[in-house]
């Protein structure tokens, strides 16, 4: 299981927190990534990842968060799951997750850019056994056609291509 959390890059908080340290304390290790430089946190139950939305050319290395000292990976389409977000509460504390359809579509999109077809495998598997289940679900699948078009063209393209292949009712559907 892997828990990957979404960083603003210019975070500024009135005191830096060490979260390695703080990780480090609850027993996870370092893995640093020599393809791209970033780090995650791995503990036996769960690997922590931080991310950043990453926009116009980018880096190819990552960005360093000094107000958690942490290495984050910068990922495109972010702002998919940034602006369609849903509140769950998780032991009292209400945490911010992307709504599942955005999650769906963000899924499709980033197995485009994949390097590791171990990844892209997973995002894809990830994405048609979600989206199956809203497809099933009249709400959810019109959530799916509303966050679907409010994406610029150029990503539902890409998301499209990507349905032609993976997922025959959702691509039927969405192409009207």
């Amino acid at each position: 299981m892997d828990l990957d959390i979404l960083v603003h890059k210019n975070i500024a908080l009135t005191h830096i927190i060490d979260v390695p340290k703080i990780l480090n304390s609850f027993g996870f290790d370092e893995e640093f990534s020599h393809l791209d430089g970033h780090c995650k946190y791995v503990h036996p139950e769960i690997e922590v990842e931080f991310m950043v939305a990453e926009f116009g050319r980018g880096k190819s290395g990552p960005y360093s968060i000094k107000s958690l000292n942490v290495l984050a990976q910068g990922l495109r389409f972010m702002s998919i799951v940034t602006e369609n977000t849903i509140t769950a509460t998780y032991k009292g504390i209400p945490v911010n997750v992307p709504d599942p359809a955005a999650f769906v579509l963000l899924k499709y999109l980033v197995s485009t850019k994949r390097r590791d077809p171990v990844k892209e495998t997973k995002d894809l598997k990830t994405a048609n056994e979600l989206g199956q289940f809203m497809f099933n679900d009249p709400a959810q699948r019109k959530k799916i056609e509303i966050i679907f078009n409010s994406m610029n063209k150029k990503w539902q393209h890409i998301v499209m291509r990507v349905l032609e292949v993976q997922s025959s009712p959702l691509f039927n559907f969405l192409k009207g």
